[in-house]
């Protein structure tokens, strides 16, 4: 729905050689042309300005528009044989989590609030991709709940009662945040070490969800997914 193809494409053509961190050097990449690519840009645009009770419908529009006829696309990539994936699984430890979070840095901070961002017209703007995430959210509560219910915390069942609740206000508080690249899925499952004893070597894949938004969003995702639960209590 958010064309995360094109954007990881496009990542590797026109962003990768400014960043310090280190991801998988590209060898080929390519992806058809969208012969609707205007009417997709428009609801996008009415995605983002609409009151959040309408987003569900703009969104499925979106989907019914771009599965008509899907885009082929080819991405070679650098093989990492011979690191070590992280597992979020598995969790990592604070001295684990430095290097990353310092790739992480590095990536905000080359495009912190930087008006070489409208550059790249590609690039999901702010707000945009939160405010599907959230309806996504809504849309798939009543299913989750009905099958996993039973095994969450009673706290984290209050945590989704307040997301529901308060979802359209956190939005808003993040627009306040400084804005800059965000990786999107920003967890150990998508970064690599040379070896475990240089846990500072990390290298990062997976770019589809890359986007404009607040940099606070990577940190936390990382920070609540990927510690270990004997750090994260």
């Amino acid at each position: 729905m958010l064309n995360a193809y094109e954007h990881e494409v496009c990542f590797y053509r026109e962003i990768t050689g400014s960043l310090a961190m280190r991801v998988p050097r590209c060898y080929f990449g390519v992806i058809e042309a969208q012969s609707f690519s205007g009417l997709r840009r428009a609801l996008l645009a009415l995605i983002k300005a609409a009151p959040a009770r309408l987003t569900p419908l703009l969104a499925m529009s979106l989907v019914l528009l771009l599965s008509v006829r899907a885009r082929r696309f080819v991405l070679l990539l650098e093989d990492f044989d011979g690191t070590i994936q992280g597992d979020q699984l598995a969790g990592c430890t604070t001295e684990q989590a430095a290097g990353p979070l310092r790739a992480l840095a590095s990536l905000h901070a080359t495009f912190w609030e930087t008006a070489g961002v409208a550059h790249f017209n590609w690039l999901p703007v702010a707000g945009l991709w939160d405010k599907l995430m959230l309806s996504g959210f809504r849309r798939g509560r009543a299913a989750f709940l009905h099958t996993y219910g039973q095994l969450l915390a009673p706290e984290s069942s209050e945590v989704l009662v307040w997301l529901e609740d308060h979802g359209d206000d956190l939005l808003d508080y993040f627009r306040e945040f400084p804005i800059t690249v965000v990786h999107g899925d920003y967890r150990l499952d998508n970064l690599f070490w040379a070896d475990s004893s240089t846990p500072g070597s990390v290298a990062v894949i997976d770019w589809q969800g890359i986007h404009c938004g607040p940099s606070v969003t990577d940190l936390a995702y990382f920070l609540a997914s990927s510690l270990s639960p004997e750090v994260s209590d």
